[in-house]
């Protein structure tokens, strides 16, 4: 038998940070997958078979996952994580340890996300995305070999997963995206995740350009919480600016209101700045300023999506041939433009009862 799990990216649309603090954001899934296909050995009374998993990242790796004397998954290399935290909490849901799982092939391939042949992340969630397809496929393995019943991809066990790569941080508003699909609303409340489908107003459109930097989410995260640490009251006067944003821009998609939509894409970068400058991080770098300042004259609004510092970032525009003329003219001074939509659907699985020849 032969499992594929499919799950899809996020972009960050709106509430980067905010989200932290409670405040809604706006998430995206995107049409590029991350493809999961789990081939588990047969179920033995005897012992559990060892796991070894395949990436096509940086030309193809390959690795055998081992378990210490306590019976727990020992992790590795970094692109390893994800699948042992996945792995470690398919088997408690079923009351067991790791080494106690019959064991397989997983092959996970998540290049897409990616450039550089694999090296570099383009900041579309790679991780959260692996999370939720190898988390969909380890289960339906557990219901074949009877060890836990049919159910939902649950957004919160993933989202657990998630955190425990990440050690602890992050809203898991890409796990959400990739769990759910669609565009979503996305808040914690009471530090559960609360999502729900949320439209654009009519007319809205986004494109998505390459910066060319890579950025480590985490990395800018940590430094920001260590500027709320040493200056708590600077870094609430320009949270509550961007939490106020955040929810101004979902009033303006269920009021169905384009104009204060894109005014709220303007603020919010100019709060991100303020953040930025705050933190001493470069959240709107210059690469995101000179994209904003071409884009602007186009009368495009633009914002960073997620971190900042580098990744991506978002044109907004009611206006298609201003929103194709911005993209040209981010082209023309060497950004690239990512050919992204909005995926309709979360994370799916399909089971295969012959394996592949």
């Amino acid at each position: 038998m032969r499992i594929e799990a499919r799950a899809p990216a996020k972009l960050v649309l709106m509430g980067e940070y905010a989200v932290l603090e409670g405040a809604p954001a706006i998430v995206a899934a995107v049409n590029r997958l991350v493809r999961v296909e789990l081939v588990p050995a047969p179920k033995s009374p005897e012992a559990a078979g060892p796991w070894t998993v395949a990436t096509d990242l940086a030309g193809g790796q390959e690795a055998a996952l081992r378990c210490d004397a306590d019976g727990a998954l020992e992790s590795g290399a970094d692109w390893l994580r994800p699948v042992v935290s996945v792995l470690t909490r398919a088997a408690a849901s079923a009351g067991l340890r790791p080494a106690d799982l019959p064991g397989g092939r997983i092959t996970i391939e998540s290049a897409s996300l990616y450039v550089d042949a694999g090296e570099t992340k383009l900041g579309l969630g790679s991780s959260a995305a692996v999370v939720a397809a190898l988390s969909a496929a380890l289960h339906e393995a557990l219901v074949h070999w009877a060890l836990a019943p049919p159910a939902a991809n649950s957004l919160a066990e993933d989202l657990a997963a998630h955190r425990a790569v990440q050690a602890g941080q992050g809203s898991g508003v890409d796990v959400a995206a990739s769990v759910i699909g669609g565009i979503l609303r996305y808040q914690l409340v009471d530090g559960q995740p609360r999502a729900e489908p949320l439209a654009l107003p009519e007319g809205v459109e986004f494109g998505v350009v390459w910066t060319g930097v890579a950025t480590s989410t985490p990395a800018f995260v940590q430094t920001v919480h260590a500027w709320k640490a040493a200056q708590p009251e600077a870094y609430r006067r320009e949270m509550d600016t961007l939490c106020a944003l955040a929810e101004r821009a979902v009033a303006a998609c269920r009021e169905n209101d384009a104009a204060a939509f894109l005014g709220t894409v303007r603020g919010y970068r100019e709060a991100l700045d303020g953040l930025g400058r705050g933190a001493d991080l470069p959240i709107v770098s210059t690469a995101h300023r000179a994209i904003a300042d071409l884009a602007e004259g186009e009368g495009v609004a633009y914002k960073p999506s997620g971190a900042g510092g580098g990744d991506v970032g978002l044109l907004f525009a009611s206006s298609r041939p201003a929103l194709v003329q911005a993209g040209r003219l981010a082209e023309r001074a060497g950004y690239r433009l990512l050919d992204l939509g909005v995926h309709p659907v979360g994370v799916q699985v399909i089971r295969h009862e012959r394996t592949a020849s």
